[in-house]
């Protein structure tokens, strides 16, 4: 990689000044954090230089896809580079920072602020992607990781005090109870993303992963009619793998014949929401599921929107 100081004089000092990928992969491997967050505002014309000799150099174009995939390579690394390996990464004139610097910078600083006070990592990326695609189409900003967090990156201080929705008056001890199926990535995306954003914005979950509601000892049908019939909504999360377990059939099937009683009396009579999630393909969805509207969090970028509707469902849609 050829840094703003490097000096391309000769084979040698271009040797001696820049930094070749096997050593910038070593420097990362010594790192001892259990996150780390690499970023590249960089494009084809910096490339990477591997010593053919002790002085001769190769200057590659670009930073090959398999690069950030060994970089990314090892438990709570993230990398997002501003372009893919074939593209320029632009400047305009005048400005202060790179087209996607200043994105970057716009996003670390609270406008890819999803819920709370932290930017995080997933967030971060899917606000700057499509700001700097929409400003220039030839450049698409790329991310690798392995992680199971989406990891916090950045924290907004001085945020005015959010009013939380004031909580119906009703028996129900939970806002939500989430039904989902217990293989990753949906696991992980339940307990490690939207667990935490719901209970940021003032919502009461229940889930299975959480020992106060799914008592240690106790039967597993029992805590799951206990879970339905104690929350305001049972929010199903319709991933591939969704139907293939019996559990969560049960779970559905409860919280539907709570709806076929309650659509009986006068009152409320919704108690299942279906959340679309992970590739899921609303047509291979039993009839039974697919009749409703979905919350749509296909999309990372829909994730905000997909939060402010549950939120609006259990505060302040009428019932």
């Amino acid at each position: 990689m050829k840094t703003v100081d490097v000096r391309y004089g000769s084979d040698e000092e271009l040797a001696a000044t820049a930094i070749s990928g096997k050593e910038f992969s070593e420097a990362l491997r010594q790192l001892r954090s259990r996150r780390v967050l690499v970023i590249f505002d960089c494009c084809h014309s910096g490339g990477i230089g591997e010593t053919k000799s002790p002085y001769g150099t190769e200057v590659k174009a670009g930073l090959p896809d398999e690069y950030y995939k060994v970089l990314s390579k090892g438990w709570g690394r993230v990398i997002i580079a501003s372009s893919r390996p074939n593209e320029v990464s632009y400047v305009y004139q005048n400005d202060k920072n790179s087209l996607f610097t200043k994105h970057l910078l716009e996003g670390l600083q609270g406008k890819a602020l999803v819920t709370g006070q932290y930017v995080r990592v997933f967030d971060l990326f899917s606000y700057l992607q499509p700001k700097v695609t929409a400003e220039q189409p030839n450049q698409n900003p790329l991310i690798k990781a392995e992680v199971e967090e989406n990891f916090p990156v950045a924290l907004i201080a001085n945020l005015p005090v959010a009013v939380l929705p004031k909580t119906p008056e009703d028996d129900y001890k939970y806002d939500l109870f989430l039904s989902y199926r217990h293989v990753d990535p949906d696991q992980q995306w339940v307990k490690k993303t939207l667990v935490p954003a719901l209970k940021e914005a003032g919502l009461s979950v229940c889930f299975d992963g959480d020992y106060k509601c799914f008592r240690a000892g106790e039967p597993i049908i029992k805590s799951m009619q206990a879970a339905v019939e104690k929350s305001r909504y049972t929010v199903a999360i319709f991933t591939p793998d969704y139907e293939n377990s019996g559990f969560t059939e049960l779970e559905n099937l409860m919280a539907q014949h709570l709806e076929t009683e309650a659509s009986q009396v006068a009152g409320k009579n919704k108690r299942l929401i279906g959340v679309l999630y992970r590739d899921c393909d609303m047509q291979k969805l039993s009839l039974r599921l697919r009749y409703k509207r979905f919350v749509n969090m296909l999309d990372p970028a829909e994730f905000k929107e997909g939060i402010e509707q549950l939120v609006y469902e259990c505060r302040e849609a009428s019932f």
